[in-house]
Order: C-alpha cells, then sequence, then structure tokens
C-alpha cells in the first residue's frame, strides 16, 4: 500500500507538471521566419511517400508481469508501433503453435507537436501479448489494418521473470545514435543478439537516443527508431531518459516508450526482475528539472530495494541504473558533483547493499571499485588478481560508467580521463557492456569494444551469501 501511495502521489505531480509545461510551451511556440519556412517546405517535398497505415518503429519491452515477484508460469511482452494517420483496424498477428491469434491494441494516441524546425504527428499503439510461455519463442506480424500494411514477421524469446538454473544475461548501452559512427554499435549489437538470442533477456539504454529524438521536427527520432527496428523489434528494449530527453517536459520520449508502471510513474520510475537479477531504474533527470521530487523518488527507492532485498533468497542480484553517474574520474561536473548533490540516493543504494550501480551520461566506460562517499570501500583480494578483475564480499556497491556506445557528436578513441584512486580501469574506445549472472554468487561483467569485438575489461563480482546483512538507516 505504502508503494502504491507513492505512485499516486508521484503520478499526480507528473501530471501538474506535464499541463505547466504544455502551457508555457504555447505560450513560448517560436514563430516561423521565412528561412525555416524554406526549410520544412524543402524537407516536405523529399519526404517519401508512404502508406498513411504501414507500421513502422516497431519495438517491444518487458510487461508489469516483470515486476511481480509472484509471477505465474505465463508472462505478457509489450509490442509498440506508428502509423502515420489513425487506423482503427490496427493489430497484431500473434503466430502461436497454437494457431494465430489477432490482437487489438490496448491504446492508441494521436501525438501531436510544434517543434523548431516545424511541426510533428503520428499514431502510437501499445499491444500486449499476453499469456506467453517464459523461454519460449514466438513470432508476430503488425498490421496497420490491411494485409498489405503489415510489417514482420518478428520473433521474440520470452525471458524467464523468475530465477532459474541458467545464466541470465542482458545488455547495457548508453548515449548512441545510428549515424556512421554509432553504426559500429548497431553492427556488434546485432551480431551479439543474433548469436546469443535465447541466452539474452533485454537490451537497456541508459539514455541519450538519436541526439536527439525531437530533433528535424521529431524525424530524428523516428529515423532512429526505424533504424534499430531490427533489434528492438526482437529483444525487450528496456529504457529511460537522458538529458536529451528531457525538453518539452519528456514528452516525446514518453509517447515512444513505456515501460512497466508507465501509467504511474511515466518512465521515471520502474523496476523488473529477470531470472537472478532485480533492475532498479531511477530518472536522474527528472530531478535535474524537478528537485523537489527527490525525497518521492528516495521513498521509492527504499520501498522497491527493501522488497527486493526480502526476496535475495531466490532472487540474489541487484542491479541499479540512471543516466547520470554518481562517480567518474573525469573533470566534469556530474564525476565531480553527483554524489554530493544526491547523498541520500547514495545512503539507500548503500544501506540496501545492492551490487552494481551502472550508468552513463559521460561519453567513455570506468570500471570502478566498491564505492563509499567518493573513498573505496573494502572487498577481499582474490589470491593472483593483478588486474583487480575480482571483487569478492564488496562493502558497497560497484560503479561502472557505460557511455560510450557511438554518436556523432563525439568521436571514437579520446583522450582518456586521468583515473581517481577509485578507478579499476578506463576506456575510450565505442563498447557495450553485457552482464551476466550465473549463480547466487558469481556475476560477470564485460566490456566489449564495438568495431572489434574485444573484451577489453571484464570483473567478476563474487559473494559467499545471496542475502547480506542489511545496514539500518
Amino acid at each position: 500500500m505504502k508503494k502504491l501511495a507513492i505512485f499516486i502521489a508521484l503520478l499526480l505531480v507528473f501530471t501538474v507538471v506535464a499541463k505547466k509545461d504544455k502551457e508555457a510551451k504555447k505560450a513560448k511556440e517560436p514563430k516561423t521566419d521565412d528561412s525555416s519556412k524554406k526549410e520544412k517546405e524543402s524537407n516536405d517535398e523529399i519526404k517519401v511517400k508512404t502508406n498513411p497505415c504501414q507500421p513502422t518503429q516497431v519495438h517491444i519491452a518487458l510487461s508489469d508481469a516483470y515486476t511481480d515477484a509472484a509471477t505465474p508460469e505465463s508472462s505478457s511482452i509489450k509490442v509498440v508501433f506508428h502509423t502515420e494517420e489513425l487506423c482503427k483496424n490496427a493489430n497484431i498477428v500473434l503466430h502461436d503453435p497454437a494457431g494465430d491469434k489477432v490482437i487489438s491494441y490496448t491504446s492508441v494516441e494521436q501525438f501531436n507537436a510544434t517543434y523548431k524546425k516545424g511541426d510533428y504527428s503520428t499514431v502510437v499503439y501499445v499491444f500486449d501479448l499476453p499469456n506467453l510461455k517464459v523461454n519460449e519463442i514466438y513470432n508476430y506480424t503488425c498490421f496497420g489494418g490491411e494485409k498489405s500494411d503489415q510489417v514482420g514477421p518478428f520473433s521474440v524469446h520470452v525471458p524467464n521473470p523468475k530465477p532459474e538454473n541458467k545464466t541470465t544475461t542482458v545488455v547495457m548501452i548508453g548515449d548512441w545514435d545510428t549515424s556512421e559512427l554509432g553504426q559500429l554499435t548497431f553492427n556488434k549489437l546485432t551480431e551479439v543478439l543474433e548469436k546469443n538470442k535465447t541466452e539474452i533477456s533485454a537490451l537497456v539504454h541508459m539514455g541519450d537516443f538519436a541526439y536527439d529524438l525531437e530533433s528535424q521536427a521529431g524525424k530524428r527520432g523516428d529515423k532512429f527508431m526505424e533504424a534499430i527496428q531490427p533489434i528492438a523489434a526482437n529483444i525487450p528494449y528496456m529504457v529511460f531518459a537522458g538529458n536529451h530527453e528531457t525538453n518539452f517536459n519528456f514528452s516525446n520520449m514518453n509517447m515512444r516508450f513505456k515501460m512497466p508502471n508507465f501509467n504511474n510513474t511515466q518512465n521515471h520510475l520502474y523496476s523488473f526482475n529477470l531470472g537472478n537479477i532485480h533492475f532498479v531504474v531511477y530518472d536522474v533527470e527528472l530531478l535535474e528539472v524537478q528537485p523537489e521530487l527527490l525525497n518521492i523518488t528516495v521513498a521509492w527507492l527504499a520501498e522497491d530495494l527493501k522488497q527486493a532485498n526480502a526476496n535475495r533468497a531466490e532472487r540474489p542480484w541487484i542491479v541499479v541504473t540512471t543516466h547520470r553517474p554518481l562517480y567518474c574520474s573525469k573533470k566534469h561536473e556530474d564525476c565531480m558533483t553527483s554524489a554530493t548533490r544526491y547523498p541520500t540516493i547514495e545512503d539507500v543504494i548503500y544501506d540496501n547493499k545492492v551490487d552494481l550501480f551502472i550508468s552513463g551520461h559521460v561519453h567513455y566506460y570506468e570500471r570502478m571499485f566498491p564505492i563509499r562517499r567518493y573513498g573505496l570501500a573494502d572487498y577481499e583480494k582474490v589470491p593472483g588478481d593483478v588486474n583487480n578483475n575480482y571483487i569478492k564480499n564488496a562493502k558497497a556497491p560497484v560503479y561502472i560508467l557505460q557511455g560510450i556506445a557511438g554518436h556523432d557528436d563525439y568521436p571514437n578513441h579520446k583522450k582518456a580521463a586521468k583515473p581517481k584512486e577509485f578507478a579499476a580501469y578506463i576506456d575510450t574506445t565505442y563498447s557495450i557492456n553485457t552482464i551476466k549472472a550465473f549463480n547466487s554468487t558469481h556475476m560477470l561483467v564485460e566490456n566489449i569494444h564495438s568495431e572489434t569485438g574485444f573484451v577489453s575489461d571484464f570483473m567478476y563480482l563474487i559473494k559467499d551469501a545471496p542475502a547480506p546483512q542489511l545496514v539500518e538507516a
């Protein structure tokens, strides 16, 4: 009940903020001058004519079923796609072994916005593929209404929210577009996911998409989502906002993505279970623009982590993720001030014995030792580990920065930051991370170069017991 009350409070606050932002945006809408008008007309001239009911930008996500510790053997997956116009007969055909099933949308939204370079309009459909058996592969096809208005079929392996006797694998990236430079990561993600489709449970994108979703009058976001459709339509694509998504009160972001508990927290706060891992997402960007929501955020985190800790014997690993780091070595504002500005968040993470904190935003890779209040926390050294790749029985979370999936505004191989004492390894090459929870005592994190596949860094988190003693607040 307490968690529900927090959700309701958040929803009320978000609704008020959205209303104020809408009014402010309307008052500040820029007038279109002759040059921007010509640019808009030019863009319209080169626009390729398409079927207005052709589904585009297909992507999937874990449903609310993955937030419930008592999840049954069957589960469900969310599917989202767009059309240019409202097509009331839009549907999905789920190619079930028992026979095809037509799935109707659970919600539809006509989204309109005015951006600096013109007006934007799209129609967004949300579907729920219900009663799916975990660890099974399902095919589905998206229809705008007629057989000619279709895309697919796509294939999804339904991950198990429950712990099981197998490795749980999740891919993590941050700060990415699909421009020429970002294509390196797109290629690597495609390769990794195709080779390990039944092994990887989700792809988590830790903010900053497309640079930016609403650029080019919203078309840049459309192009990005179309480009990643071969990935995002076939594996749960879990996301949250970065600083590049805060414009217009997160409206473009929230139009496109519907994460667990969306109706309550609009992608800002949610958690989900995958096998042996409990993932917790809090949106630090919301706190950057609405700092008065810090106490609500901390209360939500405390309640969620308390419940996760009560279930440590069954689900031993807890990973917290957000866009901005609490710690990193670079002379960057967030590296130097985040932990100072958000000490209560670090406290609740520390008190609840979170195993791993991973973020993006600052554009390089850095693995850190266990940290508490800017200082090194204790852990047991493994004999023979000269490169500090094994962290055993850590007394505080290990922190990882992964903000270098790649985009045109940030080149590959930049000069590395001078490491601080809490830094174990730094890399400035475009890369992705994989998290693998083998069992209740061993988790492996790897940093994989996008262009070559070289594993430049790895870390084993090791613990003797899955349920550490909690620190009293």
